[in-house]
C-alpha cells in the first residue's frame, strides 16, 4: 500500500528495468550483444530474422524469378516441367522428415545447405543452354526438393521460435516483404539483359550466370547466422530448444 503523499512509480519503469537487467546479466559478452548506430545488436532476433530473409531473397526468391521466365527461359518447357516434378515430389517427402534434419543439422548448415541445392539448380539451367542434357537438369530438381524442405524448415524453426509472441505477426510480415522481394528485383535481371533477344529465343548465359552467383551468395549468407543458444531477446529471455 502507498504511504499518503508518496507515488507508487509506475510498474512499467519497473518492467523495463528488470528487462535491461536480466539482458545485461544473461547476455554473454562481445560484440554480437553490442548495439551500433541504433540498429538492433547482431544476436537479436530481429536481425537474425532479417538475415534469414535475405537468405531467402537470394535463394527462393531467385527460383521464383527464374520460373517466372516461363519454361525457366527455356525455348522448350519440356525439361523444365520434368525438373521441377521431379522437385515437387521429392519436397513433398523430404518435407516430413526435414524438420527432424534441421535439428540434426543446425540451423547454419540447413540454411547453407538449401542454398547450395538452388545454386545447382540454376546451374542446371546454364548447362542445359549448351549441353541439353536432360538428367542433369531432372537430377537438380530432384536435389534442390531435398535442399528445399530442409531449407523452408530451418526458416520456420526461426520464425516460429526467435521472436516473442506479441511480435510475431511484425516479424512474419517483415521477411515475407524481404523475400517476395527477390522475385520481384530477381525478375529485373532477365528483363534487362533479354529486353531486346527474339520471342522464340531461350534466356542468354549472362542471365543463369547473375542468378547463380545471387544463389551462391545466399547459401553463403546463411553462415553469417548465429547459433539459437547465443540469441537473447531484449527482454532477456533465451530461444528454449526441444
Amino acid at each position: 500500500m502507498a504511504l499518503p503523499g508518496k507515488s507508487t512509480p509506475d510498474s512499467t519503469e519497473f518492467d523495463l528495468q528488470d528487462a535491461d537487467q536480466r539482458l545485461h546479466y544473461d547476455a554473454p559478452g562481445g560484440w554480437k550483444y553490442k548495439r551500433f548506430f541504433g540498429l538492433p545488436y547482431y544476436a537479436s532476433p530481429q536481425f537474425q530474422l532479417v538475415l534469414v530473409a535475405f537468405v531467402c531473397f537470394l535463394c527462393p526468391g531467385m527460383f521464383n524469378a527464374l520460373n517466372g521466365m516461363g519454361g525457366g527461359g527455356q525455348v522448350s518447357p519440356k525439361a523444365v516441367d520434368a525438373s521441377n516434378s521431379a522437385l515437387y515430389a521429392t519436397f513433398a517427402v523430404v518435407g516430413f522428415f526435414a524438420g527432424t534434419i534441421t535439428n540434426t543439422l543446425g540451423i547454419e548448415i540447413a540454411l547453407s545447405f538449401g542454398g547450395i541445392g538452388y545454386c545447382v539448380y540454376v546451374s542446371a539451367y546454364l548447362c542445359y543452354n549448351h549441353t541439353e542434357s536432360f538428367g542433369y537438369i531432372v537430377a537438380a530438381g530432384f536435389l534442390l526438393g531435398c535442399c528445399a524442405g530442409v531449407l523452408w524448415s530451418a526458416q520456420g524453426q526461426i520464425m516460429m521460435s526467435y521472436p516473442p509472441e506479441a511480435s510475431k505477426g511484425r516479424y512474419i510480415f517483415i521477411f515475407w516483404a524481404i523475400f517476395n522481394l527477390g522475385g520481384v528485383i530477381g525478375s529485373l535481371v532477365p528483363l534487362g539483359q533479354n529486353i531486346n533477344t527474339k520471342s522464340d529465343s531461350k534466356v542468354n548465359d549472362g542471365t543463369y550466370i547473375a542468378f547463380l552467383v545471387l544463389t551462391f551468395v545466399g547459401g553463403c549468407l546463411a553462415w553469417t547466422l548465429v547459433d539459437a543458444k547465443q540469441v537473447v531477446r531484449t527482454d532477456g529471455s533465451r530461444i528454449q530448444r526441444s
